[in-house]
């Protein structure tokens, strides 16, 4: 840890840059770590270009589980009957991470790409970046 600093807006990296780094030491920061805030990402790109900004996990993770939600709600408005009855009844399977699924579990979500191309896609990139 380097710095702490309170706020969610663009003067706060500023601050970070004018206050903890002197004008050499910012070209040999090779790694930044923020939250997924806009402001904080193109400040520091803009401050630092060279610099890899690493994501938080958790805020990548929520940013996918609130995308796969948009669209299973999205599709479960349109769908009729039996068959938003089972997007519904997805949601559960859809959440949990594959290391606490059943085989059986997950030939269902394997099923989706049949049935729902679009909520099979979103879970398989949900899922793929979880186990990371």
């Amino acid at each position: 840890m380097v710095w702490v600093g309170a706020g969610k807006d663009r003067a706060i990296i500023d601050r970070f840059f004018s206050e903890a780094v002197i004008g050499h030491q910012r070209h040999q920061i090779r790694w930044v770590s923020c939250d997924m805030i806009r402001a904080y990402t193109e400040a520091i790109m803009h401050r630092n270009p060279n610099a890899t900004l690493v994501i938080d996990h958790f805020y990548v993770t929520k940013a996918l589980n609130e995308a796969v939600d948009v669209l299973t709600n999205e599709r479960s408005r349109i769908a009729a009957g039996a068959q938003r009855k089972a997007i519904n009844g997805l949601r559960e399977l859809l959440y949990r991470h594959a290391a606490r699924r059943t085989k059986a579990r997950t030939r269902t979500l394997i099923r989706l790409r049949h049935s729902n191309r679009r909520i099979h896609r979103a879970w398989v990139l949900k899922d793929h970046y979880a186990i990371f």
